[in-house]
């Protein structure tokens, strides 16, 4: 399954793959992929469930290759999202075979571990071996993707071959992206977008690769952009504004060939930011969800400085529309659900055919996301249908709070939520100050100022910093239930 893509990086043999500690030739690379497929070989063939879990992304890459290379059908999995996620998901899935690096053996010995057997794929390709009595199989099923929803439990979207495959031409087809190139991959392989998008990508284009361990980090991802020479970089709105803020204070020179944008909505606001410390860059706002493979449309190069709050096109072998809640489809400039169809699309849920029957209907994809087609037919994605806040009748954008208060001064980073407030739906908004000089007072009357009365936050927290997850983004769900 997929093995395909092993027997393409015979064509690189002189591209490289390397994390802080390690390096690779693509040649050697897929020597160790062979030796470690061997190693699953003896004991396991077959479309069997294969978990991936490492502390180290270059041994993931290994351990999810070499799981394919044997018919596995994989679930990459990040200890960066927490141990509690990571449970959940082998509770979800039960996988056979768990592939994991030393690193991390110790806590995982800690995930009941007696359920499935467990290779260390850098310890002597160490197998530590229970019998199990039940094998559940899988037929044409290369991936299952676990997602979390606004509850925290995962959702696992089950991706075939062709799911992958044909995903993965479409962005080769616009990204040109090649042997020249050096592309840093700061985000765990547990996220679709970065396993499709950026590894499988770059290994098909002979790209060289550089990983990135240190999770969220953009003072060590600047370091890297400089000391590896990077010149394609893919990432959250956040991660970028957070380099550009960076580059701007420090007189930093960055120069990247190119950029990806993916993972939230970007306003112009922080678009602006991002041009002005990547002058140079050619710089895609891309769209996509993991049930989808991920990537739905791409705003190309020379749209961005005009549009770049919008995500481009569809992909060429993608269809998009945009419905009311009859599922109805809506004119051009009007709000609505996003459905996409395409050989791009998910088979369904794990285990969850109530779920498969709510987001597929009639071969399309409900996205759960708020979305319009402008005038120019470029497809503008509002936010999350979860995140929207419904106050008093009123469909409020979370992003559209943010993008006006964004620009007072003072304000370095806000972010937006619904709470409830003796029962009632209202707003609230933490705000990370750049002045200790201003405070919540000053905040407050900014609000009453520049924001409409039915958009107002009733709460203003001052923080001192917003939490971001691995991936940059922010878990608005997480303050609503808070």
């Amino acid at each position: 399954m997929l093995e395909w893509i092993i027997k393409r990086i015979s064509n690189f043999p002189k591209s490289t793959i390397c994390d802080e500690r390690d390096i690779y030739t693509y040649q050697q690379f897929g020597n160790l992929v062979e030796k470690k497929a061997k190693m699953i070989d003896m004991y396991f063939r077959g479309s069997l469930k294969c978990a991936v879990l490492c502390r180290n992304a270059l041994n993931e890459a290994i351990g999810i290759l070499a799981a394919w290379s044997c018919e596995c059908t994989v679930i990459p999995l990040s200890i960066d999202y927490g141990s509690m996620n990571v449970e959940r998901i082998l509770d979800l899935v039960h996988p056979k075979l768990l592939i994991v690096d030393k690193e991390i053996l110790l806590e995982v010995q800690k995930f009941k571990s007696e359920q499935y057997d467990i290779l260390v794929i850098d310890l002597e390709e160490k197998l530590l071996r229970n019998e199990k009595k039940y094998v559940e199989i899988i037929n044409n099923i290369a991936a299952i993707m676990c997602t979390s929803g606004t509850t925290g439990y995962p959702k696992g979207a089950m991706l075939s071959e062709e799911n992958i495959t044909n995903n993965l031409f479409d962005i080769a087809n616009y990204f040109p992206i090649g042997e020249s190139d050096t592309i840093l991959i700061a985000r765990p392989l547990y996220h679709c977008a970065v396993l499709t998008g950026e590894f499988l990508l770059a290994l098909v284009k002979g790209v060289n690769i550089v990983f990135f361990n240190q999770g969220y980090h953009p003072m060590g991802i600047l370091s890297c952009l400089q000391k590896y020479k990077i010149t394609t970089l893919c990432g959250t709105p956040t991660l970028f504004f957070h380099l550009s803020q960076f580059i701007s204070h420090r007189e930093k020179v960055v120069s990247l060939r190119l950029m990806a944008i993916s993972g939230e909505c970007l306003d112009s606001n922080v678009a602006k930011k991002i041009r002005n410390a990547f002058p140079n860059t050619d710089i895609y706002n891309v769209y996509g969800l993991t049930e989808a493979s991920p990537r739905v449309a791409a705003l190309p190069p020379n749209f961005f400085d005009k549009y770049p709050d919008t995500v481009g096109f569809p992909l060429s072998a993608i269809n998009i529309k945009v419905v009311d809640k009859y599922y109805k489809e809506v004119a051009n400039g009007q709000d609505g659900r996003l459905l996409v169809k395409g050989p791009n699309i998910m088979k369904g849920y794990y285990q969850n055919i109530e779920l498969t029957r709510k987001v597929l209907i009639d071969g399309w994809l409900d996205t759960g996301d708020i979305a319009c087609i402008n005038e120019q037919g470029l497809l503008v994605i509002k936010c999350r249908a979860d995140d929207m806040i419904i106050k008093g009748g009123m469909n409020i954008y979370p992003k559209e709070i943010e993008k006006i208060l964004i620009q007072e001064d003072f304000i370095s980073e806000v972010v937006a939520y619904e709470i409830k407030k003796e029962g009632r739906t209202a707003i609230g908004i933490e705000v990370v100050l750049k002045d200790s000089n201003f405070s919540q007072s000053e905040v407050v009357k900014i609000c009453r100022e520049k924001l409409p009365e039915y958009m107002c936050p009733e709460q203003v927290l001052i923080v001192d910093h917003i939490a971001y997850n691995a991936s940059g983004k922010v878990n608005r769900a997480s303050k609503k239930l808070r």
